[in-house]
């Protein structure tokens, strides 16, 4: 009786952290579709750079969950992007893989995991070690962005007017490196002064295929939901195209404002629940 009854609580346990591990890296990668959408448009010449709040939401993923967790919040929301669903800055869709700064959106995955990996190591709960993971990361994260960006428009998207190291750096990395490293900082802050007590877990395995399936349970029926509400908007927005450009522009602008009002409230409301489910639930 006592092996059997020590079997199930094992196995109890072991969904408790199933559970949990589902709920956080859903909830990470949820703040970091969002902070997509949080964003300034700076111009660069003919293009525009954005700078947004998913580095800092990606920052906290890596400095509170661990490699394990980071890693798999992160990727989940590259997959997410990258079947279709326009949760990136500019939309989503497999295009995006020869973006040239697409590269920015790998460095996430791999800054979020050697941040984690990082804290891990150092059992970092101090602020000079949670600052030194995150300026580690920031330079994975832009070193990432630099070797892509160049590797697509030299070998793989070739213009006349491809640029050079010096000009990818300068307009495409300056404007936002200063930002960036204040949310570095400014994570940093929150973690030390709010959620010092939340450990990341040690010598976690880079990728769990089991989490991953059960990821993917909850994740495809979510995407293929989504999948049939973009094709409804490209036809409606075939149809508004067809009024002129008065409402076209009138359109977009209520567009805007909808997913606005929408993303705020979905955000709170996810929250709430996630906050009552994991501190009054499961009492």
């Amino acid at each position: 009786m006592r092996q059997g009854s020590s079997t199930g609580s094992r196995t109890m346990v072991q969904r408790h952290g199933i559970a949990r591990d589902l709920t956080v890296c859903g909830l990470f990668t949820a703040l970091t579709a969002v902070g997509a959408f949080i964003k300034i448009v700076i111009p660069v010449g003919a293009d525009t750079m954005n700078f947004t709040l998913q580095w800092f939401f990606v920052l906290l993923a890596g400095l509170l969950l661990g490699s394990r967790r980071a890693f798999l919040s992160v990727s989940t929301y590259l997959l997410i992007g990258l079947v279709g669903i326009p949760v990136f800055a500019r939309g989503g869709g497999p295009s995006y893989l020869i973006r040239p700064t697409f590269g920015f959106l790998l460095g996430f995955a791999l800054a979020a995991y050697v941040m984690g990996k990082i804290v891990e190591w150092m059992h970092a709960s101090k602020p000079g070690a949670c600052l030194f993971s995150a300026t580690v990361g920031y330079v994975i994260y832009y070193g990432m962005g630099i070797l892509y960006f160049y590797f697509i428009t030299h070998f793989v998207v070739v213009t006349p007017d491809t640029v050079g190291w010096g000009a990818i750096f300068a307009v495409y990395c300056l404007p936002t490196m200063i930002p960036d490293y204040i949310l570095c900082i400014l994570a940093v802050t929150v973690v030390g002064k709010r959620l010092s007590g939340i450990c990341a877990e040690e010598k976690a395995p880079l990728f769990s295929a089991r989490l991953f399936r059960r990821i993917a349970m909850i994740a495809v029926p979510s995407i293929l939901q989504q999948s049939f509400i973009s094709v409804g908007n490209i036809v409606i927005q075939g149809v508004i195209n067809g009024f002129g450009a008065g409402v076209i522009a009138g359109y977009a602008a209520a567009v805007k404002l909808n997913n606005l009002v929408i993303t705020s409230l979905t955000t709170l409301a996810n929250g709430v629940s996630n906050y009552t489910a994991q501190n009054l639930g499961a009492g």
